[in-house]
């Protein structure tokens, strides 16, 4: 028997749909929390800066300063949640991105070593989520939805730098399916509606 659902965490590449989709859920479920790492996000333009520096002057050196940042944030905001909770994005996010500057070469083994011995001392510290829910696109529409957003920072993501965030994505993802609950969902081609009227029709017992 399925056990009632009082913490969800989004997990997948940027522009796949984690906050619209998680956004839409809460609407509709308004006993659930929203979370999102705000001191992330008062950081984000200046952090938005600085990647988009590091991607078009290639200062990779930043990167890993800025993955431990991320990392060390939002494994502390995640103490603060109140239950029910929809907690958007969280560390295993970061871990995409450590995986994905390693493969393409922008941080040194050492530094993704670190980041990852981190990540997993951080995992293995926090109360594990009811459900880890994916949300996935088709690699081309994530391009043309980044595209279409025109964050400065994403510009200069390269289809190489691209392609190796959703392999990252898919690795992350097997360790988590190993210790979680997973749930994916599909967005590519979906208005948020069409993807959360498919999500609740499976779980939406489980969230009341």
């Amino acid at each position: 028997m399925k056990r009632c659902v009082k913490i969800i965490v989004t997990f997948g590449m940027p522009s796949a749909g984690k906050t619209t989709t998680l956004k839409e859920v809460v609407c509709r479920y308004k006993n659930f929390n929203y979370y999102y790492d705000d001191s992330i996000r008062r950081q984000g333009t200046c952090l938005n800066k600085r990647i988009k520096d590091i991607f078009e002057f290639g200062e990779y050196d930043k990167l890993y300063d800025f993955q431990l940042r991320s990392m060390r944030s939002r494994y502390e905001k995640y103490f603060s949640i109140v239950v029910p909770a929809a907690v958007d994005e969280m560390i295993y996010n970061t871990q995409i991105y450590t995986k994905a500057l390693y493969f393409v070469g922008f941080i040194k083994k050492s530094q993704y070593e670190d980041c990852t011995e981190k990540y997993m001392l951080m995992l293995n510290g926090i109360k594990a989520p009811d459900m880890v829910l994916y949300v996935k696109c088709s690699l081309e529409e994530i391009k043309w939805r980044m595209m279409s957003r025109g964050l400065n920072h994403e510009k200069f993501y390269t289809d190489k730098y691209l392609e190796a965030l959703y392999s990252s994505t898919l690795d992350v993802l097997i360790d988590l399916k190993r210790k979680y609950n997973v749930y994916e969902i599909d967005t590519t081609e979906k208005s948020k509606e069409q993807v959360v009227d498919d999500f609740i029709k499976e779980n939406g017992a489980l969230l009341s």
